[in-house]
C-alpha cells in the first residue's frame, strides 16, 4: 500500500512492495518557490490509517496562498489513484504550476520504463513500469499534460523551475528513474492513475476524471514641448531597454521583457503580437533604425507554415498558432513614415498569404466568421488545446474564453470572436493599399482581396452585433452571443464595420460606469463583470494593445470626445508608472495607483504606448483620414486642466513620407510646420485632417462649430461654424 513519507519532501507516498513513488510538486511563479513540506508543518497532509490497505482518504493542502484538495484511493485490483483539485489561486492559473511524479524509491533506473504516445495533440502518453517485484503497472493521467519528461532524478524538475522558470524543458534522460507529469492551474482537476497489468497485458481498469468533492502628476515628469519629448523619451527608453544581444542568433533582438529572456524562455524570445507593436513604436516616433532590429527580429518568427509563429524562444515554439493580426497596420505605420522597401513587400506578400490561411485554417464551422486556434504540430506549450487557442488570440486568460470549448476536429474554439474578425477586416483593407503601392499591377489580387474584406465586413455588422446589449460581442456556433465582453466589443468601430446607430449603442458603453465607462479606461472586462474584480491579467485589467486600437476606432468614427477620453486616462496612468520608474505591462481598472503585484511585469516594451496616445491626440496619420494635426478648443482645454495649467503650449510632431509635419497648440493660435516651415496659422486650436501641402498649396478638411481663420503665407480664409467637416484650400 501507499504511506505518506514525512520528510522534507513534497507530497509523496511510497508503495513498499514495489518500491514506486508518487509525488506532487508546486510550483509558484510569483513567489518563485517549489512546495517543500517538512514534518510537523501545517500543510503536511496524512491519508488515513496506514494499516489501511483499501478504501479514500483525502485533505486540502495549502501551498503560496493556494489551496488544493488532493485524495487517493486504492481499490481491489490494486489500482492506486491520486487525484488534485485547485480550489483557489492567488494569481493566474497559468503561473501556478503542479507536477505529477513517479519513479523508483532509490531513484535507480527503470530499464522497462516504455512510453505510448500514439495521441500526442490528443491526450497525455501513457507509460508501462516496472516495480522491484516485477510486477508491470500502467501510468496514466485523466487530462492532458503541458508536457511529460523521462528522467533520472526526481528533484531535476524543482532545480529547472527555480533556475529557469515554468517554461524550461528537461531532455529525456538515457537512463531514467523518474516520469513527470506536467500542468498548470488552468487544468482545474487531474487524477494520476497506476494501475497493475494483468497476464495479458492489459491494465485492470482505465482512466477515470477525479471525483474529489488618477494619480498626481510628480513635478518635472512633463519639462520640455509636452507631449511629443514624453512620448519620444518613454517610447524610446521602453524599446531601447528591450533591446538586447541574442547569442543564440549572434544579433540584437528586441525583447518585451529583459527579465524574462534567460530563466524564463532560455536566451531569447520573440512574440508576433509584441513585435508588431514595437515596430509601430519605433515608427511614430521616427526610430527608423530601432523599426530596422525590430524587422530583425520578427524574421524568426518565419517557418515553413503559412503564418508567423506566435512564438519563438529558446525553450518553446509556438509554430501551432499565430497571433491577432496586427501585421498590416504595423506594416502601414512603416511605410507611412519611412517608405515602401524590398523588405516591407516581402513582408506584405506574407501577410497576404497569413490572410488566406486564416480563412483556410479558422472557419471551424464554415460560416465566414472565425475563431482563435491550433494547429496540431510542433511541440510547444499547450499546442491543440484551448490553452494555446486562447493564447493565438494574446488574450490568454479573459474571461470571453469562459465559455469556449476546443473542438480537436476543427482544430479551433467554438467562439467567433468579434475582436479577430474586426482585426481582419482592417487587415484586409490595409494589404489592399499595400499592395496597390508595391505591386499595382496585382489587380486581380487586391480586387479578390477587397471582396473577401467587404464581405467579413457585412458580417461583423450583421451577425455579431448584440441588439439587447447594444454592442458586438463573441458568438457560440448556435447563435448565442457570449456573457462576457471585452474592449475588442469597439474594435469594429478601427475596421468600419459600424453603422451609425450601432456606433452610438458603442459610445453609450463608455459613457456607462456599470459598463467600460467611469474609473481608468478602458478595462479589459466590462465592470459589471464577475472578471472584473479577478483583477488578474486579462481578466479586468487594462493593457496597452486594447487602448490603442480602441482610441484608433475611436478616431476613425470621429468620435473625438471620447477618442480624448481614452487618451487622458491612459496618459495618467503611464505618466503615474513614470514617476515609479516603471513602465508596466498592464494596469488596474479600479485605481490609479500602479500595481504590479498582480501578473504584471513592471519594465515591458508595449506599456509605453499607453503615452503614445497623448501624441496622437496632436499629430497622427492613418488610411483614412490622412494627416491629422491639432486640437479642437474642448480637447485643448482638457489637456491643460489634466497638466494643472490654464495655458499650456502643446507639441505634437508626425513623420510622413519621409517628410516632418509639426504643430503647436496654445490657447489663441495654432501653428502647422512641414519640415521645420510654417505652412498653416489658425487664429484658435482646431483639428484638422486630410492635410496635404504641396507645390505651394495647402489643404485639408475641419470640422468645427466656431468659424475660424486660417492663414497660409498671404492666404486667408474663414472656415468652420456650421458643425459639419468643411474642405479648404489656401
Amino acid at each position: 500500500m501507499f504511506d505518506t513519507l514525512l520528510a522534507s519532501e513534497p507530497l509523496a507516498l511510497v508503495d513498499r512492495a514495489s518500491g514506486l513513488v508518487v509525488r506532487i510538486l508546486l510550483y509558484s511563479s510569483s513567489r518563485h518557490q517549489c512546495s517543500s513540506l517538512r514534518s510537523g508543518d501545517e500543510s503536511q497532509i496524512f491519508f488515513g490509517d496506514r494499516s489501511v490497505e483499501l478504501g479514500v482518504a483525502q485533505a486540502t493542502l495549502q501551498f503560496a496562498g493556494a489551496s488544493f484538495a488532493v485524495s487517493y484511493a486504492v481499490d481491489r485490483s490494486g489500482a492506486t489513484s491520486l487525484s488534485l483539485r485547485v480550489l483557489q489561486t492567488p494569481e493566474w492559473g497559468l503561473r501556478l504550476w503542479f507536477c505529477f511524479q513517479v519513479g523508483t524509491v532509490d531513484e535507480v533506473a527503470c530499464s522497462t520504463l516504455r512510453r505510448d504516445d500514439p495521441e500526442p495533440f490528443l491526450r497525455s502518453p501513457r507509460y508501462e513500469i516496472a516495480g522491484k517485484d516485477h510486477q508491470r503497472y500502467v501510468l496514466e493521467v485523466s487530462e492532458r499534460c503541458v508536457d511529460s519528461v523521462e528522467h533520472a532524478h526526481f528533484d531535476e524538475i524543482a532545480d529547472a523551475f527555480l533556475r529557469h522558470g515554468y517554461y524550461q524543458r528537461l531532455n529525456p534522460s538515457p537512463t531514467p528513474a523518474v516520469v513527470t507529469f506536467r500542468f498548470n492551474a488552468m487544468t482545474e482537476a487531474v487524477t494520476l492513475r497506476l494501475v497493475p497489468i494483468d497476464g495479458d497485458g492489459v491494465g485492470a481498469t482505465s482512466t477515470q476524471k477525479a471525483t474529489v468533492a488618477g494619480g498626481e502628476i510628480v513635478g518635472g515628469l512633463l519639462d520640455g514641448e509636452f507631449p511629443i519629448d514624453f512620448v519620444r523619451r518613454v517610447g524610446g527608453s521602453a524599446l531601447g531597454w528591450g533591446k538586447v544581444w541574442d547569442r543564440t542568433h549572434d544579433s540584437v533582438i528586441v525583447a518585451s521583457s529583459r527579465r524574462w529572456i534567460d530563466n524564463r524562455f532560455g536566451g531569447w524570445n520573440i512574440w508576433q503580437c509584441d513585435g508588431w507593436l514595437h515596430l509601430i513604436m519605433a515608427a511614430r516616433i521616427g526610430e527608423r533604425e530601432l523599426a530596422e532590429i525590430v524587422f530583425e527580429s520578427m524574421s524568426l518568427l518565419l517557418t515553413d507554415r503559412p503564418h508567423a509563429a506566435a512564438l519563438m524562444s529558446g525553450t518553446t515554439q509556438w509554430i501551432d498558432r499565430n497571433h491577432p493580426p496586427y501585421g498590416a497596420l504595423a506594416l502601414w505605420e512603416y511605410v507611412s513614415a519611412f517608405g515602401m522597401t524590398p523588405r516591407v513587400k516581402q513582408w506584405v506578400h506574407q501577410q497576404v498569404e497569413e490572410f488566406a490561411w486564416w480563412f483556410a485554417a479558422r472557419d471551424g464551422n464554415g460560416n465566414g466568421l472565425l475563431e482563435y486556434g491550433s494547429d496540431p504540430v510542433g511541440d510547444g506549450h499547450f499546442v491543440h488545446t484551448l490553452q494555446a487557442a486562447m493564447d493565438e488570440a494574446a488574450m490568454d486568460n479573459s474571461a470571453v474564453w469562459d465559455e469556449a470549448h476546443f473542438v480537436v476536429t476543427t482544430h479551433t474554439m467554438d467562439i467567433e470572436d468579434i475582436g479577430l474578425n474586426s482585426l481582419l477586416v482592417l487587415q484586409g483593407e490595409l494589404l489592399g493599399h499595400l499592395l496597390e503601392e508595391c505591386e499595382p499591377e496585382a489587380t486581380s489580387l487586391r480586387n479578390e482581396l477587397r471582396a473577401r474584406t467587404d464581405h467579413l465586413r457585412s458580417l461583423v455588422t450583421q451577425e455579431l452585433w448584440d441588439p439587447e446589449r447594444e454592442i458586438f460581442a463573441a458568438r457560440h456556433w448556435d447563435g448565442r452571443f457570449v456573457a462576457s465582453l471585452a474592449p475588442t466589443s469597439f474594435y469594429p468601430l478601427l475596421a468600419n464595420c459600424a453603422d451609425a446607430q450601432q456606433i452610438q449603442g458603442l459610445l453609450s458603453h463608455l459613457d456607462n460606469e456599470q459598463s467600460f465607462g467611469g474609473g481608468p479606461l478602458v478595462p479589459g472586462s466590462n465592470r459589471l463583470s464577475p472578471a472584473s474584480s479577478d483583477n488578474t491579467y486579462w481578466r479586468g485589467r487594462i493593457w496597452t494593445p486594447f487602448n490603442y486600437l480602441v482610441y484608433l476606432g475611436l478616431r476613425r468614427a470621429r468620435a473625438s470626445r471620447w477618442a480624448t477620453d481614452v487618451a487622458i486616462s491612459s496618459f495618467r496612468q503611464i505618466a503615474q508608472a513614470q514617476t515609479q520608474g516603471l513602465c508596466p505591462e498592464n494596469f488596474s481598472q479600479s485605481s490609479w495607483e500602479i500595481d504590479v503585484e498582480h501578473d504584471c511585469e513592471p519594465q515591458y516594451t508595449w506599456g509605453a504606448m499607453m503615452s503614445y496616445l497623448a501624441s496622437l491626440e496632436i499629430a497622427m496619420v492613418t488610411p483614412w483620414h490622412g494627416i491629422e494635426l491639432g486640437l479642437d478648443e474642448k480637447s485643448y482645454r482638457r489637456w491643460c486642466e489634466v497638466l494643472q495649467s490654464d495655458h499650456r503650449t502643446l507639441v505634437g510632431q508626425v513623420c510622413h513620407r519621409g517628410r516632418r509635419y509639426g504643430v503647436t497648440v496654445s490657447e489663441e493660435t495654432m501653428v502647422v510646420t512641414c519640415d521645420e516651415v510654417v505652412v498653416l496659422e489658425s487664429d484658435r486650436p482646431v483639428r484638422l485632417w486630410n492635410l496635404q501641402v504641396r507645390e505651394g498649396m495647402v489643404t485639408g478638411v475641419i470640422e468645427s462649430s466656431i468659424e475660424t481663420l486660417l492663414r497660409s503665407g498671404v492666404r486667408i480664409c474663414r472656415v468652420g461654424g456650421a458643425g459639419v467637416p468643411e474642405s479648404f484650400v489656401l
